[in-house]
């Protein structure tokens, strides 16, 4: 980002959250259909997400109206859940219990430092997009919660 700054160029950055839509990925599909959602994080610590589907609605804003936007950083959100409130929200709404299952972030950081140091920023600072001003500041973008992004999904079909 500090790059694209130094360009002296007309930028807009959309920074995204969390994708909701990991949790359909095939990475996580196997330990949901064992019951469990597994994350290197305290199931009490929250997590800001977004939905691949509000990424493009919003992104599509910006195109649209380029002024607005130019020269600014959103950090964009729809949602903003723990990890035992997420596994909870995905039982109900699937009809198939998972249980969240705090994952050891030093056995993360092994296997994929990478993925081990996004997990350690998750936990020690996060994402830091201002939820209740972007829907009411941008409310075509229709904004999806955890809980409407996870109702639009075919759990039968995943997780069976």
């Amino acid at each position: 980002e500090r790059h694209i700054q130094a360009q002296n160029l007309p930028y807009t950055i959309v920074a995204p959250a969390y994708f909701m839509d990991n949790l359909v990925a095939p990475f996580m599909l196997p330990g949901l259909k064992r019951g469990t959602l597994s994350m290197a994080m305290p199931a009490t610590r929250g997590l800001q997400q977004i939905s691949v589907e509000d990424i493009a609605s919003f992104t599509a804003l910006v195109m649209e109206n380029r002024d607005r936007f130019l020269g600014k950083r959103v950090n964009i959100a729809g949602d903003e859940l723990d990890g035992a409130r997420v596994a909870e929200i995905v039982s109900r709404v699937s009809g198939h219990r998972i249980d969240y299952a705090e994952a050891d972030i030093g056995e993360l950081l092994a296997a994929n430092q990478d993925l081990g140091k996004m997990f350690e920023w998750f936990n020690q600072v996060g994402y830091s997009a201002n939820i209740p001003a972007l829907r009411r500041d941008y409310p075509e973008v229709g904004w999806h919660t955890l809980e409407e992004w996870a109702q639009g999904q075919d759990w039968s079909a995943r997780l069976r």
